[in-house]
């Protein structure tokens, strides 16, 4: 369940948040923004191997020059020529992360039922809130495989109170 992340996306968003904190958030979510627009166009055509580095440099220069603040269209700059836009969108998202660790939030994602509701989804978010610690900050995925309960990844814990886990848990015991 937990996604692997490249080192390097870890390294740059560690330095872009060490550097500025959240001072460039706005920036980098507008960059993202901008780039995953009509279908990742413009994100498809910067990682071309038809384009080379000088064109896809020139190419973020020109697009991007006015419309961010200066810390962030160097950063950009910076991944640019190091030839890592590929990985913009997952720089952002571990910053992003960084950002609400500072904030003392947890971040995850959790399977629950279908038929879940937005109360029971507040519910699962207090439950895991009072198990860690932290306020979270709950991404929910709809798994019509789950009976009831919920199971999912909150920073690097994973938790299963679903049906299902509870059953294993109890067939473990028995054995």
């Amino acid at each position: 369940m937990k996604r692997v992340v490249s080192k390097i996306s870890k390294v740059y968003a560690q330095a872009i948040f060490e550097s500025y904190q959240d001072a460039v958030l706005k920036d980098f979510g507008d960059v993202v923004r901008f780039m995953s627009d009509n279908d990742n166009e413009l994100y498809n055509a910067l990682v071309s191997p038809l384009l080379r580095k000088e064109q896809m440099v020139d190419m973020i220069r020109n697009i991007f020059k006015d419309r961010l603040g200066k810390e962030m269209f160097d950063c950009l700059m910076l991944i640019a020529d190091k030839k890592r836009v590929k990985q913009v969108f997952e720089i952002y998202e571990l910053y992003v992360n960084l950002i609400d660790e500072k904030d003392g939030f947890v971040c995850g994602e959790f399977r629950i039922p279908t038929r879940s509701s937005k109360e029971e989804e507040t519910m699962v978010s207090d439950v895991v809130s009072s198990i860690l610690g932290k306020k979270t900050k709950i991404d929910f995925i709809k798994d019509e495989n789950m009976i009831a309960g919920f199971q999912g990844m909150a920073g690097d814990k994973f938790l299963d109170y679903s049906i299902r886990g509870h059953l294993k848990q109890l067939e473990n015991e028995l054995k």
